[in-house]
């Protein structure tokens, strides 16, 4: 939830957050 911007990325990019938070 903190990384909201970078959530978007975050499903394929597992750099943007250390954690692979549910993002739709």
């Amino acid at each position: 939830m903190s990384n909201i911007a970078a959530g978007e990325g975050a499903e394929g990019k597992p750099g943007c957050s250390p954690v692979p938070e549910k993002t739709p």
